[in-house]
């Protein structure tokens, strides 16, 4: 993968205007604002570490524009999830490149990854606290600890197989829905390790759980070799992003998140490959 190859693609999910990020907004362009707040997860990264690796002026000063862009898209999105699955997979990301490189990093890289753990945890409040109150939930998170009981009861009664992938949303509405809970339109639980253990059972659990540790262990080989500071913190951060935000919503079973994941998973690899070859 070359430097500067990471920000082609990114550039035109960036040039729709924010306005049509908003939750409210009637034209869309991904299915649900969380889907976008996922994207932007997923693609900002991509930009900071072609900006950091390119040393183009023009090139630097225009993914910056596009990064403060997607930023504010993030925000307007009002995906709660998402921004506070960007931030901590930022905070977390940065412990474990400066872990990782610590003999091949500087002093104040070192400082500089410090001032952005402080900057991250500041917005990361003042964003979540501007997304609670534009919502009309009156508590935060809305109905998801009625979904995550009714999931667990879902899972304690079909142990093995689950209720099957298709049928999740008859069995909240219907056997195990809970009292008092009036949200409507709720097709999938919004956490991916409860919605595998409810609708595919032990073995669906079981079978997330190999996944996770096998694109863990696959990254952290990956890690290993190339002693890179902001390559780690790049593959950190995906990664982390998209497995933090599934943990509050849909992302590995929506197909519009799950594209972009997968793909820059197989730019993670194809890079790793092309240039163990050149070696």
């Amino acid at each position: 993968m070359g430097d500067s190859g990471w920000i082609g693609d990114c550039l035109c999910y960036w040039s729709i205007p924010v306005v049509f990020a908003t939750r409210d907004s009637n034209f869309k362009p991904y299915a649900h604002p969380n889907h976008f707040g996922t994207m932007i997860n997923l693609m900002a990264p991509c930009i900071v570490y072609a900006d950091i690796k390119n040393k183009d002026k023009w090139y630097r000063i225009l993914s910056v524009i596009v990064l403060a862009s997607a930023i504010v898209c993030l925000v307007m999105t009002r995906s709660r999830g998402a921004l506070i699955a960007l931030s901590a997979s930022v905070i977390i990301g940065i412990i474990i490149a400066v872990f990782e490189t610590r003999n091949f990093i500087s002093p104040l890289v070192k400082k500089i990854s410090i001032i952005v753990v402080a900057a991250t945890i500041i917005f990361a409040g003042l964003g979540a606290y501007y997304m609670q109150s534009g919502r009309h939930e009156v508590k935060l998170g809305g109905e998801r600890g009625s979904m995550i009981t009714a999931s667990i009861q879902m899972w304690e009664e079909h142990k093995m197989i689950g209720v099957g992938a298709d049928h999740w949303e008859e069995n909240y509405y219907g056997k195990y829905h809970p009292i008092n809970v009036h949200e409507q339109g709720l097709s999938m639980l919004h956490n991916m390790m409860l919605y595998y253990m409810s609708t595919g059972g032990t073995l669906g659990g079981f079978g997330y759980l190999i996944y996770l540790a096998a694109t863990i262990a696959g990254l952290y080989a990956t890690v290993r070799k190339q002693r890179d500071y902001y390559w780690c913190l790049l593959i950190s951060i995906i990664f982390l992003s998209f497995f933090l935000q599934g943990m509050v919503d849909t992302t590995i079973i929506n197909k519009i998140p799950s594209r972009m994941y997968f793909a820059l998973m197989g730019i993670i690899a194809g890079s790793m490959r092309l240039k163990s070859n050149l070696k």
